[in-house]
């Protein structure tokens, strides 16, 4: 997980013109030829236009192979769906650069967070970070640490092997699933600390260690987990 768009692809945003963009889709469905639109690096642009841009152009060739007159309407209605929405893909994150650059100037998060090289049931997730109350202030930096024990027990729902697997696969298996909720612990930590600062919080505030709990229904963690500022008993080891 990334919390920011890269440099490559706020590169691309910023070289799209909207009313230009517009343009070059209506161009698109009416000659039903996408090859103008890929001069505007739109695949550049990130996972969510990319993924917006295969469907145009996928509705796009399939209302160019359209026969019959019913055919025609219906993919053509299609290809037109599909190039709104390409169009509200390219605005959507480009009001979300524009919202990053603004949140960059007060606050900053290192979500470069690499993984343990082996993990064990105690998982901890270290999150740095930079704030200052205004643009022309010095950076201050500091860190908080999100600890998790995993409850793993077997998964009844998956059919019972013929035979019971080496100890090497078990043990595959375990970090296999350790990984996976560490992923999700990182996930949990880095948005929280955003959520915090973008409400206002200030980061001398920010604890240096937090548990994050299970939820009270599951072994897992939920919404609710990394939320340090929701804690009472959370009250020392704020960072100075």
């Amino acid at each position: 997980m990334s919390l920011y768009l890269s440099e490559h692809e706020r590169s691309a945003l910023k070289s799209i013109n909207s009313n230009t963009l517009r343009e070059l889709v209506d161009e698109a469905v009416w000659s039903t030829r996408s090859r103008a639109l890929r001069e505007l690096r739109l695949a550049s642009c990130g996972v969510y236009v990319a993924e917006r841009l295969r469907r145009f152009e996928r509705d796009l060739d399939n209302y160019a192979k359209a026969k019959s007159a019913q055919k025609r309407i219906d993919t053509r209605a299609r290809v037109s769906s599909a190039g709104s929405e390409l169009l509200r893909a390219v605005r959507e994150m480009q009001d979300r650069m524009v919202a990053e650059d603004r949140e960059l100037e007060r606050f900053r998060i290192d979500d470069l967070i690499p993984p343990p090289h082996r993990l064990r049931e105690r998982i901890e997730v270290r999150v740095g970070f930079q704030w200052r109350d205004i643009a022309s202030d010095s950076w201050r930096f500091s860190s908080i640490t999100f600890a998790h024990n995993v409850q793993l027990h077997p998964d009844y729902e998956k059919p019972v092997p013929k035979r019971k697997p080496s100890a090497a696969k078990q043990d595959e298996e375990r970090q296999d699933e350790l990984y996976r909720r560490w992923e999700d612990l990182r996930s949990r930590a880095l948005g929280t600390v955003r959520e915090f600062f973008q409400k206002g919080g200030d980061g001398t505030a920010i604890l240096e260690r937090f548990e994050a709990q299970s939820g009270m229904r599951s072994r897992f963690l939920d919404n609710f987990s990394c939320d340090f500022w929701l804690d009472p008993a959370a009250t020392s080891g704020a960072a100075g």
